[in-house]
């Protein structure tokens, strides 16, 4: 049996997901996939924090893909530490984060991009503009992942659980 795909999911996308907004009916569709084991969802330490259940219209949904995200690791920088889930990473990693587009270099940024170049991330799923760029688009496909939105993610995992393996 093969390992379930893994999907990093940003604030964004999660928001969209909690506010019901256009995006929720596939954000829900990504999170049925993980109830029923088919995938991996991630969200990082970084995300979470921008997030306060307590201002949430809907509790429940923040509950229920809290319950079934996985922490995105840590990526370790000389000089710094964190306490939680750690890795190494990725040795292109600087070369991921100036290639993007002025403004968009941050540890959320750095901490997804260095774990999901490292081939453990299928698609990394934003709403977030400053991802979608064109520039930030190649420097993702040179690293042989995905980005796109809750719908394109959505799309992207009905087209790949639907071939056989």
């Amino acid at each position: 049996m093969t390992e379930p795909t893994h999907v990093a999911i940003e604030t964004s996308a999660i928001l969209a997901y909690l506010n019901d907004e256009a995006e929720a009916a596939d954000m829900t569709g990504i999170v049925n996939l993980a109830e029923r084991g088919r995938i991996r969802l991630f969200v990082s330490e970084f995300a979470w924090a921008e997030i306060d259940r307590n201002r949430c219209p809907n509790p429940e949904r923040y509950d229920r893909i809290s319950s079934l995200a996985e922490s995105l690791p840590t990526v370790m920088r000389i000089g710094s530490g964190i306490i939680g889930v750690h890795a190494i990473g990725h040795d292109n990693s600087k070369e991921i984060v100036c290639s993007l587009p002025r403004g968009l270099s941050s540890e959320d940024t750095e901490q997804f991009l260095a774990y999901c170049a490292q081939g453990k991330v299928e698609f990394f799923v934003t709403k977030d503009n400053g991802f979608l760029k064109e520039k930030a688009q190649a420097v993702h496909e040179t690293f042989n992942f995905t980005v796109g939105t809750p719908s394109e993610c959505a799309a992207h995992l009905r087209s790949s659980l639907a071939r056989p393996s």
